[in-house]
């Protein structure tokens, strides 16, 4: 019979993080009922980057696991700063899609209101070019009148 490998739980291959409780939740059951290790102080109580802290203070401490502490803290350290850094960008993302949809409902009002003066203007120009029309032909019937007047004296 043919053995399958265990499928990995990510994608990625590598196992998920594992999930921290509530912080409000400080205590959670872990042995047997009665016993000192009842339970472990989780959350606010017990942080982990001040424990870890305490261990590179602590001169008795290993160095390899002195080393891994370091590193570890280094790349949380990175960590918080991308995240903080995602999170300013994601922001200043919604602030300026914001801003491009307050500038293209302006655009729309303005292209309206261009549309409208332009209408305006092409009516203005009809009105002036038949005024015009009837001005000219007016002073020319006139002249022709004013000729034939004069002809007949």
């Amino acid at each position: 019979m043919e053995q399958v490998p265990p499928v990995s739980p990510s994608q990625s291959g590598r196992a998920n993080k594992r999930k921290r409780e509530c912080p409000d939740q400080f205590n959670s059951p872990t042995g047997v009922p009665g016993s000192p290790e009842e339970t472990i102080p989780t959350g606010a109580a017990c942080s982990l980057t001040s424990d870890m802290a305490r261990i590179l203070q602590n001169p008795h401490s290993s160095s390899s696991a002195v080393d891994l502490l370091d590193l570890y803290l280094c790349l949380w350290e990175c960590y918080t700063i991308k995240s903080a850094g995602k999170i300013r960008l994601e922001e200043e993302r919604r602030y300026l899609q914001n801003s491009q949809k307050w500038l293209a409902e302006e655009n729309k009002k303005l292209q309206q209101c261009c549309n409208h003066q332009e209408l305006l203007l092409w009516d203005r120009r009809q009105a002036f070019l038949s005024v015009h029309q009837g001005v000219l032909g007016t002073l020319q019937n006139s002249d022709r009148h004013s000729c034939q007047i004069s002809e007949l004296q």
